[in-house]
């Protein structure tokens, strides 16, 4: 049964860049449900997944963590691996082991689609 404090980690990583967003940038986002309208929408760039992880394990990444266009900062970036023991995700997500804020930059221009 996966882990409410994998949940919770993760809805806090969410919520936290959903509020800097809407704090730094001062933009009102737009949430999809349906993958497919989303990709309508225009040309994916970058394809962060965190795939090439090692399962079942933790990956502690540094802070900052830096993966094409975008800098993850956190108080510890990691990835759990899909059925890390205790929290067993379905699939590599990355999240803060500190369970505080993580906040993500997107450098470079032109970017209105993020996911």
């Amino acid at each position: 049964m996966p882990s409410r404090t994998l949940t919770v980690r993760l809805v806090v990583a969410a919520a936290s860049l959903f509020l800097a967003s809407n704090a730094v940038a001062g933009v009102n986002p737009t949430k999809y449900a349906d993958p497919t309208a989303f990709h309508a929408l225009g040309t994916i760039d970058q394809v962060t997944n965190f795939d090439s992880f090692i399962e079942g394990d933790i990956t502690y990444l540094g802070d900052p963590y830096t993966n094409g266009l975008l800098t993850f900062t956190s108080t510890q970036n990691s990835v759990f691996g899909k059925n890390y023991p205790s929290y067993e995700p379905a699939r590599n997500a990355l999240v803060n082991n500190y369970q505080g804020p993580m906040h993500v930059a997107i450098s470079g221009a032109g970017f209105n689609l993020f996911s």
